[in-house]
């Protein structure tokens, strides 16, 4: 066979990134949008570990992925909102791509 074909395995996945916390109300504030982990657990999304975009490339690059790409809040509504579409995603959302390394 003149090459060899090469399986490459591809990880996207869903993270939100908590910041400061309200300590009287125990609210996150992010980007002047706050939620309560419990809220969010409300919604069937419960929050394990809060992840900066930042940091995920180093926290991925420890499990053995290599980050291809970061899609923050702004870049998925400019992406998904078309045709008039009105999208808002919450601003502590992104999504990560990442390859095995």
């Amino acid at each position: 066979m003149p090459y060899a074909l090469r399986a490459t395995t591809t990880l996207t996945r869903d993270y939100a990134a908590v910041m400061e916390q309200d300590k009287e109300t125990g609210a996150y504030d992010t980007e002047g949008a706050p939620v309560t982990i419990d809220a969010v657990a409300l919604l069937g999304e419960p929050v394990t570990f809060s992840l900066h975009p930042e940091d995920v490339g180093p926290f991925l690059g420890g499990l053995g992925f290599e980050l291809q790409d970061v899609a923050r809040a702004h870049d998925l509504e400019r992406h998904y909102a078309r045709r008039g579409r009105r999208l808002h995603v919450y601003p502590a959302c992104y999504l990560a791509h990442a390859r095995v390394a």
